[in-house]
């Protein structure tokens, strides 16, 4: 079967040469068809994959290089030539067939080309300005950007009759379906949205950023960044990011100009699972697989290690103290100033693997390997009311809704809980998804829950600001759909 070339995709390229790189990919596309027995139009829009159509005539501009469509656009239309060999015989292709792998690759580089041709024609031929991250910390506040500014206008778009039939449409329960914001061929590790929302940081093999409401990479990956990315963490401005890699190097960079700030934090020696800054934005918290915490003064960028042994961290709101978790089931709450062990839970007799504090600080919410969460009264450091059983797999992760009523627990079993605070119950069923989330995080209005899954996939879950939640289900293919639980 034809491979795509992959040296015609645009490792190296210039960005004058997407219409050629696009070309090429057009005519894989159309060796392939002709492989598969060479099927109509008509009958590629037929055989097409149940979760993603795919009309005639959008086939046709893209097997003509008129354009460069979504991944998932891609990957079905791949999927559905695969299917049929060239008598027509139908054989299902997984959407982790690893002849997709190469077709994968060859979009992600022409997406970059294609990004970097537009910046090309649009940025100064000045660089931008250069940001130490020791002498000009912090930076001065951004303000939050509206919609109005992000499509040019000026103004917030009215709401409109689209946006009402959206509304009404949710309201009713009814299914809607998506393009997934990514797939990558490797494990996500974290996303982390920005202060403001306007960006979610990815880290995978590689660190991405991407508007969510348009579900658009925001530019080519953070270049420079060696090694599969393990952690990011977004300062609390929003003008700085942390990355970290799994040979233990701590990178930094301006948000604004993507270029990278220095040189790497180096105190870890194995890789890094974790990064969080303080509310202030005055400590940096890393830990790594061997259970080394650091913190870091983002000043001097001097490291001080945690004697604890570290799974996780979580600051708490004030940014007075800091939970540490270990592998033992216990956790530490220490101050800050001076660094001392103020009080120490023990709510289960396994690790402890992920934290968060509730907005307010008036909970601390710990997640364990014996498959359980617990909600501990920061007043009296008590536990409140009874362990709550995340059915059959360990916690992975945790997280407070901006408004602190509802929490997210994601678990090894694949799935994704909402949770109410106060009763103490999980709100619907979960979310199931065929790989474990390892990573999950609210956006900055409590509207959008983002999960990063080991299959390489981010899925973007829609709330409501009040009930019922909505969240998004993803069916087998490239997109995922708003359900009311």
């Amino acid at each position: 079967m034809t491979q795509p070339d992959m040296n015609s995709g645009s490792t190296g390229a210039d960005a004058e040469d997407f219409p050629q790189q696009l070309k090429n990919f057009a005519a894989d596309l159309r060796r392939l068809r002709i492989e598969r027995g060479n099927p109509t139009l008509r009958e590629i829009e037929r055989r097409a994959v149940a979760e993603r159509a795919l009309s005639a005539s959008a086939v046709s501009e893209v097997l003509n290089a008129k354009r460069l469509p979504r991944q998932d656009f891609v990957m079905a239309l791949v999927r559905t030539l695969l299917a049929h060999d060239h008598d027509g015989r139908e054989r299902a292709v997984a959407r982790d067939d690893p002849r997709l792998n190469t077709w994968r690759t060859r979009w992600q580089r022409l997406e970059h080309l294609r990004i970097e041709q537009q910046r090309s024609r649009t940025s100064p031929s000045t660089p931008g300005p250069y940001f130490s991250p020791i002498h000009n910390w912090p930076f001065p506040a951004e303000s939050s950007q509206t919609q109005g500014d992000r499509d040019g206008t000026g103004t917030a778009p009215p709401a409109g009759l689209a946006a009402a039939m959206l509304l009404s449409a949710l309201d009713r329960g009814e299914r809607i379906t998506l393009p997934s914001l990514v797939v990558y061929a490797q494990a996500i590790r974290t996303v982390a949205f920005s202060p403001d929302g306007d960006l979610l940081a990815v880290a995978s093999h590689e660190v991405s950023l991407w508007d969510p409401v348009t579900r658009q990479q925001a530019g080519p990956p953070l270049s420079g960044h060696e090694g599969s990315a393990s952690a990011v963490a977004f300062a609390p401005n929003g003008r700085l990011l942390a990355t970290a890699r799994t040979d233990g190097a701590i990178w930094l960079w301006d948000t604004e100009t993507r270029r990278r700030l220095g040189a790497p934090l180096a105190a870890h020696e194995h890789a890094v699972t974790a990064l969080a800054f303080s509310p202030d934005g005055a400590l940096l918290a890393s830990s790594d697989t061997s259970g080394v915490g650091v913190l870091w003064n983002t000043s001097t960028w001097e490291a001080t290690r945690i004697t604890a042994r570290t799974n996780a961290m979580a600051f708490s709101p004030a940014g007075d103290s800091l939970a540490v978790a270990g592998p033992d089931g216990e956790v530490q709450l220490r101050h800050l100033s001076p660094e001392d062990v103020v009080v120490t839970l023990r709510g289960s007799s396994s690790g402890v693997r992920a934290l968060a504090f509730s907005p307010d600080g008036r909970r601390l919410a710990t997640g364990c390997d014996d498959h359980t969460v617990r909600l501990w009264d920061t007043s009296s450091w008590k536990p409140r009311g009874e362990r709550l059983i995340d059915r059959d797999s360990e916690i992975r992760a945790l997280a407070f809704s901006p408004d602190g009523h509802v929490f997210a627990t994601s678990s090894a079993n694949g799935d994704v809980q909402l949770w109410d605070r106060d009763v103490e119950h999980p709100l619907g069923l979960p979310l199931t998804v065929d790989s474990a989330a390892a990573t999950i995080a609210f956006s900055p209005d409590g509207q959008l829950l983002a999960t990063g899954s080991d299959d390489g996939r981010v899925q973007l879950l829609i709330t409501k600001v009040s009930s019922p939640w909505l969240v998004v289900d993803k069916p087998e293919g490239f997109t995922v759909a708003i359900d009311v639980i």
